[in-house]
């Protein structure tokens, strides 16, 4: 049942109880209808049990058109026995409604100003009854005009907004986890960076790439992976930056990490990043509702995965101009190019000769007007391709290798072998240009430098070692190059790849320790919730 109209926000208060944990205790609705919402939404309405702030908020946009924000407050104690902090769900206000009302932006805009003065009661001072008000939308559209202005000026000058950006371009469908260090972490949502970065990424990351498959659902505090279902997280999430795993955990989620105000970050130096850099700055002089529209006008009617190309490419004719070709030397004499000034050897002052010698090009050191350059190498191509300053070179450069005339023999394989691997196979450069890794080129590319040595064990340990650095799309052009080469040579190909992806599937899930062979202890010394495995007998 559901009964939500874009004209109102709805209100559930969780309580914690001894007895029935964290449960909803008031409302603004029907009972039967707070029921189905507490079915919706129950599971991650609390507050994380792990270390970290005593506050924070997390919006969820869920299938049907509605969305759901939550407060979440816990107890917070510091034990005698480690001195760590703990604590329990206390109290959870959340706010539930058509998402088109409660949308991402309005959710910022809440975590920024808090609860509006409609909604009633602060959270833990209700009474059981008469229950929470109903929100209008023309409440919420006050406090987004009064909170609006001062988030763009705050968001706009964060310093750890642009590589959080870089970070989302990179690839636009994949969750993104930002790590906060501390104290910053433990603010209390209105006074911490989170809300700055997620307006930020609002204003400038949902006008350039639109609707993904990465959401706006968010967090502002999570424990690190292996805490919680990853299925159940949200798209954008916040975790400390101090926490760390020292195993994978045990349900790993696919993520973009980026950690801002760390020496990694301020160094890198990416497409991403000088397109986050430049939208800042257009942020900054612009302001938040200039710069949506700027950014509309640069990427209008483009397709999604054309637009950050597109807006890097309008963006550095300002940002980035080509600089000046120098100027050409003037001659002595207008219509007299072979008339140059020379020190007189009498003088020492200048005099005007005729150099035969600078004027006149003997004849066979003329290049001959058919002559051709020799084509590069298959190592100095895929050389350059991961210096490419641009992407029509870049590209240019991946077609010549695509298509090269001539198969290149063992000494060039060799040495586009190395020079392809110390790339990790070029999966970075495509990033770079916002390509996504093309296994197709890929593929070509090994099937000139790999597959006739692949006999060799040298060659044979290259590949277990590209494909150990987990880029799907490396194993995946090393498999079709195989299957595409006949005489068996997939089946040699899945005998080198087999063992790499076992460890690394292990790995992911926490298991290689049980794979790996080691000593085994004494089965009637194995403790098992305090007891002693008995020794199995054998039958009579």
């Amino acid at each position: 049942m559901n009964d939500v109209t874009i004209h109102h926000v709805h209100q559930i208060e969780y309580r914690w109880h001894p007895s029935y944990d964290l449960s909803p205790a008031v409302s603004s609705m029907p009972r039967e209808l707070m029921m189905w919402w507490d079915a919706q939404i129950r599971n991650w309405i609390r507050h994380p049990s792990a270390d970290g702030p005593s506050e924070s908020v997390r919006y969820q946009i869920m299938p049907g058109g509605v969305a759901a924000l939550a407060w979440r407050y816990r107890d917070i104690e510091v034990t005698e026995e480690d001195g760590r902090a703990r604590g329990r769900p206390l109290v959870s206000r959340v706010l539930v409604g058509a998402a088109r009302t409660l949308s991402p932006e309005m959710a910022v805009i809440l975590c920024r100003s808090g609860l509006p003065a409609a909604a009633g009661p602060r959270p833990d001072e209700t009474g059981p009854s008469p229950g929470l008000p109903v929100i209008s939308a023309a409440d919420l559209a006050t406090v987004a005009h009064t909170t609006t202005s001062g988030l763009d000026q705050e968001a706009a000058w964060q310093d750890d907004l642009q590589p959080v950006l870089a970070a989302a371009f990179t690839d636009p469908d994949t969750p993104l986890a930002v790590g906060i260090g501390v104290p910053q972490i433990f603010q209390p949502p209105a006074q911490g960076i989170q809300v700055l970065l997620l307006w930020g990424l609002w204003r400038i990351g949902y006008a350039l790439l639109g609707p993904r498959r990465r959401k706006w659902s968010f967090s502002t505090f999570e424990p690190p992976l292996g805490y919680v279902d990853p299925k159940s997280l949200p798209d954008i999430v916040f975790r400390s930056a101090q926490e760390v795993q020292s195993v994978a955990p045990v349900m790993p989620r696919e993520e973009l990490k980026v950690f801002p105000g760390t020496a990694a970050a301020l160094v890198s130096s990416t497409v991403y990043d000088e397109l986050a850099a430049w939208l800042v700055a257009e942020y900054r002089e612009l302001g938040g509702d200039q710069l949506q529209g700027r950014i509309a006008d640069l990427v209008d009617g483009a397709a999604a995965d054309s637009r950050l190309l597109i807006a890097y490419d309008r963006l550095s004719a300002r940002w980035a101009p080509v600089p000046d070709e120098p100027a050409e030397p003037e001659a002595a004499e207008v219509g007299d190019p072979g008339l140059q000034e020379f020190p007189s050897e009498e003088s020492g002052q200048p005099a005007s000769v005729r150099d035969p010698d600078i004027t006149a090009v003997p004849e066979e050191e003329k290049p001959a007007d058919n002559e051709i350059a020799p084509p590069l190498s298959m190592a100095e191509l895929i050389g350059q391709l991961a210096s490419a300053c641009d992407v029509g070179q870049f590209a240019s450069l991946l077609g010549e290798a695509i298509a090269a005339p001539l198969p290149p023999d063992g000494t060039d394989r060799r040495r586009a072998r190395k020079t392809f691997g110390d790339n990790n196979c070029l999966v970075p450069v495509f990033r770079r240009h916002c390509y996504a890794p093309d296994e197709y080129a890929l593929a070509r590319i090994v099937c000139l430098i790999v597959i006739p040595d692949l006999s060799q064990a040298r060659v044979r340990d290259e590949i277990a070692e590209w494909a150990s650095r987990g880029e799907s799309a490396v194993v995946a052009a090393l498999l079709n190059a195989a299957r595409y080469s006949g005489d068996g040579m997939l089946s040699v190909m899945r005998e080198i790849l087999q063992p790499v992806l076992t460890e690394l599937w292990l790995t992911d899930r926490s298991l290689l320790a049980y794979w790996s062979p080691g000593p085994a202890a004494p089965p009637d010394a194995t403790g098992w919730h305090g007891t002693t495995v008995p020794r199995l007998r054998s039958a009579p």
